[in-house]
């Protein structure tokens, strides 16, 4: 029987099934304090910026370092991973700007629209300018994900 020497290399810890719970479970859990966010910051300048910047900082943190369907996560203890650290903080930073620069021209924008995009549907009480606004902070968000160097890369 030939025995075949362990890859500590690569370590993977889990089953894919738990590592998508824990995936999906932070997630959710980012989900429901940005909601309890927004609610606290109800009322403050700056709001929905500030909202913005905190639920899509952990969005990136869940989705770029656990294991996800996009790519393997980063693991910080690997040396590899540690030398892209400054290269994704800064990536992180210039898509933050983004989407606050985003969000504040689309309020100053917002009374200056027709007013079909400011009428609210029955259903979600959202209008169009809601939905287009949460999208492109979705977008901003994903594509900020993608653009981050995935992890099997490292060394």
């Amino acid at each position: 029987m030939q025995v075949t020497p362990k890859n500590d290399s690569n370590p993977v810890s889990g089953t894919p099934i738990t590592k998508s719970a824990v995936t999906f479970a932070a997630l959710v859990a980012t989900a429901l304090g940005g909601f309890l966010v927004v609610i606290f910051l109800s009322g403050k300048p700056y709001q929905l910026q500030i909202a913005s910047a905190i639920v899509d900082t952990f969005w990136v943190f869940c989705l770029v370092s656990f294991d996800s369907p996009l790519g393997p996560g980063y693991d910080l203890t690997r040396k590899g991973s540690r030398k892209e650290l400054p290269r994704i903080l800064s990536i992180h930073g210039a898509f933050l700007v983004l989407l606050a620069a985003v969000i504040t021209i689309a309020l100053w924008a917002q009374p200056r629209l027709p007013s079909y995009w400011r009428v609210e549907d029955s259903f979600r009480h959202m209008s169009l300018f809601d939905y287009v606004l949460v999208f492109v902070g979705a977008g901003i968000c994903v594509s900020e994900i993608l653009i981050v160097p995935p992890n099997r890369f490292l060394c």
